[in-house]
């Protein structure tokens, strides 16, 4: 009982300070992107693209005006790859989407416009349905990320960032998750 009373006014005293600059916030971003495949064990199977949108929802708690904590939630489109394109004797579809949690580093020119800079993990989650039942895969990735915003208002800003969420390789996939993501973010 002790530790823990002591463990909290420890804690209490190391973040009382900046209590005034303390602000949560959400922010959406999308972007788009291509996602290549290649039927396996096909002679000469052509290269097929898929043009994909890319959305991102997130949230974070800034401890002052220059670190916050954020983790979010991604998604692809859907992929989808038809028999006659890609030589193999079956449609192939494709998901995945992301969890992540990243500390974000802050650094402002003036009033209204900022860049920033992540660190973090992605957690990868993905889907393939090819000629047979689905094929699942989960993967643990270091992302990193930088980008700039401008403030339309005190809470209010809108967002251009450049992510690397890991890239995960699977038995018939190599999935890089590079994003140039627009957006915007609201402070409360």
């Amino acid at each position: 009982m002790s530790k823990s009373l002591l463990l909290t006014a420890l804690a209490v005293l190391l973040l009382a300070p900046s209590a005034q600059a303390q602000k949560v916030y959400v922010g959406a971003t999308v972007s788009g992107g291509t996602l290549h495949y290649r039927a396996p064990g096909v002679a000469g199977a052509p290269e097929v693209d898929d043009h994909v949108g890319f959305g991102k929802l997130y949230g974070g708690y800034a401890f002052d005006n220059r670190f916050a904590l954020e983790a979010g939630w991604a998604a692809n489109q859907t992929a989808r790859y038809a028999r006659a394109d890609t030589g193999a004797p079956y449609d192939v579809t494709f998901k995945s989407n992301l969890v992540y949690a990243a500390l974000r580093a802050t650094h402002r020119f003036s009033d209204t416009w900022s860049v920033a800079g992540k660190l973090g993990a992605a957690r990868h989650f993905q889907e393939q349905h090819a000629g047979k039942g689905p094929e699942r895969h989960h993967a643990l990735r270091a992302m990193f990320g930088a980008g700039v915003s401008y403030d339309v208002t005190p809470n209010a800003a809108l967002t251009l960032d450049f992510n690397h969420y890991g890239t995960v390789r699977t038995t018939n996939t190599l999935h890089r998750m590079m994003k140039l993501e627009a957006g915007a973010r609201f402070s409360f």
